[in-house]
């Protein structure tokens, strides 16, 4: 495993690391984030209540993208997302050099925050808003149907972390062209700034 910090850099890093888990947690991992959507409550709607959103001005598509939140157990995903993350930390400070005792110090200072900070009730109707600009009430039901089956619900289980096993190869296998990268761009950047 690599060092995620060296010499001075240790307490930045770990700030950083520590400032920047709660954003990884709930920011979408795609680039393209989709923007607000006007009129639609802040809070979040309710099942049945009229959200806003073009795809669902009856809230039925929103009452879908609840059931399938509760079907495929994101609830309970949050949690072990963060746990994860809290983990991986650790084991960078640890392989960092990071003293132990300051490790369990920044892990209960994390799970302190997590329990007193994270609401489920707040940030559930946000997820469904998501599903419901992706995704019209028909294909809601495919997908909960779906969700409902043993595929589905190893899908619901499994596919965060592959997706997450993904991400690692694709940086990894780019990461080994980069040698190369950096010599083609190299001569490109040299000759037009010899002009």
């Amino acid at each position: 495993m690599k060092k995620l910090f060296s010499g001075g850099h240790l307490i930045f890093g770990t700030a950083a690391s520590v400032s920047c888990l709660a954003t990884a947690l709930f920011v979408p991992r795609s680039a393209a984030q989709p923007a607000p959507v006007p009129g639609t409550p802040s809070a979040g709607p309710v099942a049945g209540e009229v959200t806003g959103i073009k795809n669902d001005p009856d809230g039925v598509a929103t009452t879908l993208a609840f059931e399938i939140l509760d079907v495929t157990d994101a609830r309970g995903g949050l949690k072990t997302e963060f746990d994860s993350t809290v983990d991986d930390l650790a084991a960078k400070l640890k392989a960092s050099g990071f003293p132990s005792e300051g490790i369990e110090a920044v892990r209960t200072a994390l799970e302190k925050w997590f329990e007193r900070e994270i609401r489920w009730e707040e940030i559930r109707p946000r997820l469904a808003q998501a599903y419901v600009r992706v995704f019209s009430a028909g294909e809601l039901e495919e997908l909960l149907a779906f969700y409902r089956t043993p595929a589905g619900r190893k899908a619901a289980a499994r596919l965060p972390d592959l997706f997450l096993e993904a991400v690692t190869i694709r940086q990894e296998y780019a990461a080994s062209k980069q040698e190369i990268l950096n010599r083609e761009v190299g001569l490109v950047l040299n000759k037009y700034k010899a002009r």
